[in-house]
Order: C-alpha cells, then sequence, then structure tokens
C-alpha cells in the first residue's frame, strides 16, 4: 500500500505544472528508480523485524495464525503453546500490545468477571460486556442459564474476526445468537443507549494502555450506574501488575466513589475483581451452591476450578472497609485527571514486597463468613479450608518462580527444597509437581521423580511432557514396557512431539525390536527432518537389521546435518566395512 501511495505521488509531480517538464521527468525518472530499488532491496524479514511484536517483544512470524490490519487497530493472534509447562494457549495482540490469552490463568478472571455478578444477581437477562477481546468474558455470559442476550460492544471489528480462533474457550461465542456484536466505542455505547443491564462488565485492555483509561474514570463508572436495573452490578478487572501502587489505590477510590455497596475478589495472582452495585449484594450461600450446581454453569466453572461455592467465596479478598482505608488519601481518575495515561513517567511499576503487604491487609475471614447468609457451620469449617488455601496457592506461585530459578542455574537439590515447599503450600499444583520431578530426575532419584510426575499428571491429564518425562524415568529404572505405554499417551495428548517418538524408538531398540523402531523413527524425521540425532537413530535400527544402504544413507544425512557427530562417524565405518566385507 506504501508502494501505491508513493507511485501515485510520483505520478501527480510528474503531471504537475511544477517547475519545467524535463526537470520534472527527471524527478519521476529518478524517484521511480529508487522506488524500485527500496522495494527489491526490502528484506523479507521485514515483518518480523518491525511489526509482528507484543509488550513483551519481538514474536517470531511462525507462530502467527491470524493478521488483521483495519482502520484503528492491527490485530494478531500467535500461537504460543509451551510444551514444557505444558500450557496451550493463544495469545491476542493489539497495535503491538499483549491484550489477552487462553491460558488458565486469565480464563480464570475472564470468566469471572462475568460469573460473580451473574452468580450474585437474582434473575439476570441482561449483560453488557465492553471491550470483546478473545470473547471469554462474553462468550461465559452467553451461555450462562437465564441469561436473554449479551450486548458485546468493541470499537474493532477485527477482534471479532479473530474469536473463532479462540472458540474452545470463549464457549462458540460468535456464533452464540445471543451474543449481540456492537462495533462502536464503549463509552460511546454507554452514552447513547436506552437499554439497561443486569450485569455490565469488560474484557478491557490494561488500564496503563493508550486510551484504556477512559474505562476506568468516575464518568465511566456514573454512566455504567446509569445503565444498571435494580440489583444490577458492574465488575472491574484492577491488575497488580504494569502500573503504580498509587494508580491501583486510586482505582479503588474511583470505584469507591462511585459504588456504595463494592466487594472485590482475588481469584488469580495478582489479578483483582471489583464488584460494585446500587443496591446492597447479598451472598447467599446456598443459592450460589444451587446455581453452581446446574450443568452448563458447573461445566464453565470447572474448567476454571472453581466449580463449588467454596472455592468462589474463598477468593473474597477485600470488603468495602478495608478499600476504604487503602484508598483514603488518593485521588480519583477522571476525564480531567486520566494518572493512569501517565505511567510511563511515574516511578517504577508496584514492588513484589509491595504486593506481598497488599495481600496481606485482606478482609478476616471472620468479618468476611458474617457477610454470607445461610452458611452452616459445617460448611463455614470447609469455607476457611478454601480460604486459607487461596493465600498458600499465592505464596507457593512465588516459591515455585526461586525452585525454577535454582533448576535453571543447576543447583538440583535447592531446586528441590523450594519445589518441595510449593507442593506443600498448593498440592494441587501440577507444575510444581512437575519440575520437582524433573529436578529429581536430575540427580538419579527415579523414584521420586516418578512420584511426582504422576502427580503432575493427575492434576494435568493433558500434560504430554510430564508423560513424556515420565516414560524417561521408567526407562531409567529398566521398566521398559511402561516406558512405552507413556510415550504412547503423550504422543496421543500431542501427535507432533517430536521427542515422544525418539524416546519410542530408542525404547523399541532397547527391547531388540527393531522392526517396530524404525517406523518411529521415520515418524520423528517427518516432524524434525534436520535433526542430526534422529538419522543416527534410525540409521542404528538399520545397521541392525541388515539393511545397510538405508543405514547407509542415514548416518550421511546425519553427519551432513552435524559433522561432528562422532558416534555417526564410526557407525559409519563400520557399517562400510562391513558392506566391504561382504562383496
Amino acid at each position: 500500500m506504501a508502494m501505491v501511495n508513493f507511485s501515485a505521488g510520483i505520478l501527480l509531480f510528474a503531471s504537475s505544472s511544477y517547475i519545467s517538464r524535463l526537470t520534472r521527468n527527471g524527478i519521476a525518472i529518478f524517484a521511480t528508480g529508487l522506488l524500485a530499488f527500496l522495494f527489491i532491496s526490502m528484506p523479507d524479514n521485514l515483518l518480523k523485524n518491525i511489526f509482528l511484536r507484543n509488550s513483551l517483544g519481538k514474536k517470531e512470524p511462525e507462530t502467527l495464525i491470524y493478521l488483521d490490519e483495519g482502520l484503528t487497530t492491527t490485530v494478531a493472534v500467535f500461537n504460543d503453546d509451551d510444551d514444557n509447562l505444558g500450557i496451550k494457549r493463544k495469545s491476542l495482540i493489539l497495535n503491538g500490545v499483549n491484550m489477552s490469552a487462553s491460558h488458565i490463568h486469565s480464563r480464570k478472571y475472564m470468566t469471572l468477571l462475568s460469573y460473580i455478578p451473574l452468580l450474585l444477581n437474582e434473575n439476570p437477562k441482561d449483560v453488557l460486556v465492553i471491550c470483546f477481546g478473545t470473547g471469554l468474558t462474553s462468550g461465559a455470559a452467553g451461555v450462562y442459564p437465564g441469561i436473554n442476550s449479551v450486548d458485546a460492544v468493541d470499537i474493532s471489528p477485527g477482534v471479532f474476526n479473530a474469536a473463532h480462533f479462540f472458540s474452545d474457550e470463549n464457549f462458540n461465542a460468535i456464533t452464540n445468537p445471543k451474543i449481540n456484536k456492537i462495533v462502536e466505542d464503549g463509552r460511546n455505547h454507554l452514552l447513547t443507549t436506552s437499554k439497561t443491564y443486569d450485569v455490565i462488565t469488560a474484557e478491557p485492555p490494561p488500564p496503563t494502555n493508550a486510551g484504556a483509561v477512559n474505562l476506568y474514570t468516575k464518568e465511566y463508572y456514573e454512566l455504567a450506574k446509569k445503565a444498571l436495573n435494580p440489583g444490577g452490578i458492574v465488575s472491574q478487572w484492577i491488575p497488580l501488575h504494569s502500573q503504580t501502587e498509587t494508580h491501583i489505590y486510586e482505582h479503588f477510590r474511583t470505584f469507591l466513589e462511585s459504588f456504595p455497596y463494592v466487594i472485590s475478589w482475588y481469584p488469580a495472582k495478582q489479578e483483582l475483581i471489583l464488584i460494585g452495585s446500587n443496591d446492597p449484594i447479598n451472598i447467599d450461600f446456598k443459592k450460589i451452591d444451587k446455581r453452581l450446581k446446574h450443568p452448563v454453569t458447573n461445566e464453565v466453572m470447572q474448567k476454571i476450578r472453581f466449580e463449588n461455592p467454596f472455592a468462589l467465596l474463598g477468593s473474597i479478598w477485600f470488603l468495602k472497609e478495608e478499600l476504604k482505608i487503602m484508598s483514603s488519601n488518593q485521588k480519583m481518575i477522571t476525564d480531567n485527571n486520566p494518572s493512569l495515561e501517565f505511567f510511563l513517567t511515574s516511578p517504577d511499576p508496584i514492588s513484589r514486597e509491595s504486593i506481598y503487604q497488599f495481600i496481606k491487609n485482606r478482609s478476616s475471614f471472620n468479618t468476611v463468613s458474617t457477610k454470607i447468609i445461610n452458611l452452616t457451620y459445617p460448611d463455614q469449617k470447609i469455607l476457611k479450608s478454601f480460604w486459607d488455601q487461596r493465600v498458600n496457592a499465592e505464596f507457593a506461585g512465588d516459591v515455585f518462580e526461586l525452585g525454577i530459578k535454582f533448576l535453571n542455574m543447576g543447583d538440583a537439590r535447592r531446586a528441590i527444597e523450594k519445589l518441595k515447599e510449593a507442593v506443600k503450600l498448593d498440592p494441587r499444583f501440577s507444575l510444581a509437581h512437575y519440575f520437582l520431578g524433573d529436578a529429581f530426575a536430575r540427580i538419579g532419584d527415579f523414584k521420586n521423580a516418578e512420584t511426582n510426575f504422576k502427580s503432575a499428571i493427575r492434576f494435568q491429564p493433558d500434560y504430554a511432557v510430564a508423560y513424556n518425562d515420565l516414560g524417561n524415568t521408567l526407562a531409567a529404572q529398566g521398566n521398559l514396557e511402561g516406558a512405552i505405554e507413556k510415550y504412547l499417551i503423550a504422543i496421543e495428548k500431542k501427535p507432533d512431539y517430536f521427542e515422544a517418538y525418539n524416546n519410542l524408538g530408542i525404547s523399541w531398540n532397547e527391547k531388540g525390536e527393531f522392526e517396530k523402531a524404525i517406523p518411529v523413527f521415520k515418524k520423528a524425521i517427518e516432524i524434525q527432518p534436520l535433526n542430526a540425532n534422529a538419522h543416527l537413530n534410525l540409521a542404528n535400527s538399520f545397521s541392525v537389521n541388515k539393511n545397510f544402504q538405508e543405514a547407509i544413507n542415514h548416518y550421511q544425512t546425519a553427519l551432513k546435518l552435524k559433522p561432528k557427530l562422532t558416534q555417526a562417524r564410526a557407525n559409519l565405518k563400520v557399517v562400510l566395512s562391513q558392506v566391504k566385507n561382504k562383496k
């Protein structure tokens, strides 16, 4: 498009009446030649170096699965699967800024942005979601029992076009007839609509993103408040990252000044949700329990591990009184005081120490439990255990990070110490179990490695890497049958899993079943044709099967790919000698 514009400019200049015709034509010819040179010289990876980036750095073009350049927004979707962490995710990037992703951490708070107010509402019918994003908040609301309509408002049509890439997470929001896709500015929609809602929420950009402040000001909340039905609830996402401590407390002050009734939830690490209403917010344990038992609601909440009232209510963090104390000396965020816009000139983002202090300021369990209606004493005891687990899970994440740091430094024993602490704090922490197994395997303690890999799989059944590493651990203990079984499951979970195919082939070789190893190694090479070790392994299998020509071919390929692969050179020499003697 830029080249077309430049060409049009040259043509207009050449046909103009400026200066003499000869001079104009000379300049036009020179400019055309220069334009052609620039076009030919333009590197193929210009897109990679300039345009494909996010707020954390550049992205690899190979992981791009969707790109839409709209009038106001460039929408990109990337496949960001992380096999080592067992994470399957896609990321949504708008104008080079990370907006959202489909992994469990993001799914938790994005689902709860609509489900906390929906579960607290007596009979919700109409929902407004400002900023469609991945569609998860809108999609979850769209399948909630009894909902008539969800108005999903976004200024960019590109996000609606990209929604099908997140269909597994957003409950096919784009095809749900209850979800009205409205291309409009969110503030403008609130300003002009005559419709009122039972729930108003958003899947907004990070608060410090350019322009996002308009969805965090007093004026925005006042518009939302006017659009609420009696008993209606507004929810707002407040991240405890990418902004200063002062900004966070300014959010609290602004929200408190807008709504007379406020509670906050803390469902995921560094992700806070504020809910506010014009009317008292009743937390009825029996009603919430009943609503969560509805098959559709239960399915949605199971996906984010909040399928019972204990997990949901165990994540309540602040009541209005605590929020008032923390924000008492802060200014409000308004259209005339958009303080979030000046984040780059502010001090550093909130520190980990400040976040710890923030977490410790949590409302007391006794105070919160008295606000919950129809909570029996036995249920109160169970809720207390979930309440404590939520705090432990927060600290488990920090201890886990220390363990990974030691593991990356090669200090497996110190890593084991920290990772043990992490799983003690949060027994369902699948990643901590996995890396604890990895750490034990590194020091040759395969029995403990096996135990922890099995725990990781128990809490995350689709964890392909954990199955593969469990197979390696079983193979190290001489259990080749068990290892083969785990490698096959890993391949079932991830059909293009090179390492699992390679390990499976090695196990068949070690069992002496070389004819079974050959097709497995061929599949590994199909996935990674430039992997020298895979060619070496296949050559070894052919050699044992007396197929010397194929063995020679793959030894030679391995050496072309990796000339210093001494084992391939030595084995090739042996095979060539055997062929020569045979002649």
